[in-house]
């Protein structure tokens, strides 16, 4: 069983086209998907052409490291503390490195079809998702949370990435030693359905106001 990508697709179209249908009625944090959502698309289109090629694998770890900034860029413009702006500068400084010393120095990496970047990149994105939801939940200021743009945002994006955090830390060895291995694939597909889905109706919130 497959889920055709068309509806990857169509979710990450909608999710762009309404982030910038509605960008001026948004938090301006949110402007820092929109490179992002256009680098998805970028890298999916460029993947589907250069199949088999070793660009359709390098162009995955390109785009790992530009996910990386611009959701590291949202959440610290998101974020109110001191403290969680502190923790974001320093894991994106981590993951820049990381990426920059395994992938982009080592061509035998960069063509390779290594989930280690997305893993590194996704428990970092779990963390900030963690303490950007603990800062809702500590502030002052009394919000519907179903109708906070960045909540749906947020909590796509942590369930997103926690799944895809195991899912690709156990890849390797699933794809060796499970028979059931195409079939654990449609996790992931079905998990980054959730994301744009989630993204989708966070760009449909209105801008956040108390009550």
């Amino acid at each position: 069983m497959s889920i055709p990508k068309e509806v990857y697709y169509s979710l990450l179209y909608l999710s762009l086209f309404l982030l910038l249908i509605r960008r001026n009625k948004l938090e301006s944090q949110h402007l820092w998907l929109i490179p992002l959502l256009v680098a998805a698309l970028a890298t999916e289109y460029i993947h589907d052409i250069a199949y088999p090629r070793p660009i359709s694998k390098s162009i995955y770890h390109i785009y790992q490291f530009l996910e990386g900034l611009f959701l590291s860029l949202f959440y610290y413009t998101s974020c109110y503390t001191k403290r969680n702006k502190t923790i974001i500068k320093i894991g994106f400084s981590f993951f820049a490195i990381f990426m920059l010393l395994y992938f982009f120095l080592n061509k035998e990496n960069f063509n390779s079809s290594s989930g280690l970047g997305v893993s590194v990149g996704g428990f970092l994105i779990t963390v900030y998702s963690i303490l950007y939801l603990f800062e809702l939940y500590q502030k002052d200021e009394d919000f519907e949370l179903t109708k906070l743009s960045n909540f749906w945002i947020v909590s796509g994006n942590l369930i997103f990435y926690s799944i895809t955090l195991v899912y690709y830390i156990f890849q390797q060895y699933l794809s060796k030693n499970s028979p059931h291995y195409q079939e654990l694939a449609l996790i992931s597909m079905v998990s980054n359905l959730i994301l744009y889905l989630f993204y989708s109706i966070g760009f449909l919130c209105p801008m956040q106001t108390k009550k």
